[in-house]
């Protein structure tokens, strides 16, 4: 999706520092805001740029936004959104942003942002709840559509100085379900999806990340993400770095760094670089181990998915009874530093070389492989 040049009053008027007003909205106003532009120009020694005049009095249109460039007007302000975000990510971003845009465009046409009012809002709201009685569908799909139009049109309203109303504001359907993940029986975990030869239907590497997420609790999106650069298998405590590098990661809390051991260790020595297949693709990974796990009958439910695995890591969290930082920092609620390293180090077999009470032994124990011996895990891979 191209850039649209830069808006005229903005780039006429941005040495000056002034915000864009039309001549309509300096007329209808204080005459002092006038006389000050007007004193500025003169005193600037700019009374002679016609373009500038124009800007800093209102005499140049605003661009046409409509529904149909609304996306490539708010893209180009919008770069602390996108920095960072690799092609599928803002492949995914910009398709939320396109569909809602073409809901409401198909219901009340190709109109200037300027012309949307909160009648044509209401409309697309009453249009969603029918939807979701005739169709079945969720509210949470018509909130997203209904938030993502609102950001993006006061957005591109921020950005131009429009003076829009918030037509899309507090429209939000009640009722929105939120279902929570449905972890795996740690059980079924450790002696089915764990078994040698349970997924040997599977690619190597999207074997090695399934493993990854039972093991270590990381997002399937951070194993695929994983880097040379990332992967640090030299270091006395061997880890693995989660942090941004070709894609964004979740949020702040999921930078993160967590030590290998056991099963996991195994699978990052032998891809040291990481797993090119999968690099930009989780929802592929995703699709693929879902397929895979259902037709090897490893899906108790259709609920349970590859995504399962780090919530019954989770469970195994608090199973047992692992510390709260330590645990916030193995599940990302918040950014934590090489945990099991402080004053609790474990070495390549996962044993603690420190007497302290909060050890590696709660990484161990969430390892169900490791307790089975390096036999079970070279099996496995």
């Amino acid at each position: 999706m191209g850039v649209p040049p830069p808006n005229i009053p903005q780039r006429c008027s941005a040495p000056l520092r002034l915000p864009y007003y039309t001549a309509e909205h300096l007329a209808a106003g204080p005459i002092d805001e006038l006389l000050q532009r007007i004193e500025l120009l003169r005193d600037r020694g700019l009374m002679g740029g016609r373009p500038t005049v124009a800007a800093v009095l209102g005499g140049v249109a605003l661009p046409a936004i409509r529904l149909s460039n609304l996306l490539e007007h708010y893209e180009d302000n919008a770069g602390d959104v996108l920095r960072g975000k690799s092609a599928d990510q803002l492949r995914k971003w910009r398709n939320v942003r396109k569909r809602a845009i073409a809901n409401l465009a198909a219901l009340i046409g190709d109109l200037p942002i300027a012309k949307i009012s909160r009648t044509h809002a209401l409309e697309f709201r009453r249009w969603w709840l029918a939807r979701i009685e005739d169709e079945s569908l969720d509210i949470g799909t018509a909130n997203k559509d209904i938030g993502t139009l609102n950001a993006l049109i006061n957005g591109v309203d921020e950005k131009h100085q429009l003076g829009l109303t918030r037509s899309f504001g507090a429209l939000r359907l009640r009722g929105e379900k939120h279902n929570p993940r449905v972890p795996y029986a740690p059980e079924f975990v450790e002696h089915r999806i764990l078994a040698p030869g349970a997924l040997d239907a599977l690619n190597p590497e999207a074997r090695a990340i399934t493993y990854l997420v039972a093991v270590l609790g990381m997002r399937p999106s951070e194993a695929c993400g994983l880097v040379a650069g990332t992967i640090v298998l030299s270091h006395d405590v061997p880890h693995i770095i989660i942090a941004p590098t070709a894609r964004q990661i979740k949020n702040r809390a999921a930078a993160r760094s967590l030590p290998l051991i056991g099963l996991a260790l195994r699978i990052m020595s032998k891809f040291p670089g990481g797993f090119e297949r999968y690099r930009d693709g989780p929802d592929a990974l995703s699709a693929t181990v879902n397929e895979a796990l259902g037709a090897a009958n490893l899906r108790p439910t259709p609920e349970h998915t590859l995504y399962s695995l780090r919530h019954t890591f989770q469970d195994l969290l608090t199973a047992a009874e692992v510390p709260p930082r330590i645990d916030h920092d193995l599940w990302a609620m918040r950014s934590g530093a090489l945990s099991m390293a402080k004053g609790h180090r474990c070495n390549r077999n996962g044993n603690s070389s420190s007497a302290s009470p909060i050890r590696c032994v709660a990484r161990f124990l969430c390892d169900p492989v490791a307790r089975r011996g390096a036999g079970h895990a070279r099996a496995l891979l």
